[in-house]
């Protein structure tokens, strides 16, 4: 579990604030790893697109 803990001034008092954040499930780390997967494919895809358009236009 992630914590973060930060003293906070109020006036004349101090307030410690501890925020916690519980780990993130297994599938949610898959999930994410899968979405970046496809989302760099997507942009390599769309890169070559680009470029072999730009090709086109020198010759």
């Amino acid at each position: 579990m992630k914590e973060i803990k930060k003293d906070v001034d109020c006036g004349d008092r101090t307030v410690r604030a501890i925020l916690q954040f519980p780990d993130e499930p297994q599938d949610a780390v898959a999930i994410r790893k899968s979405v970046k997967s496809i989302l760099m494919m997507e942009l390599e895809e769309q890169m070559k697109a680009v470029s072999a358009g730009e090709n086109r236009k020198k010759d």
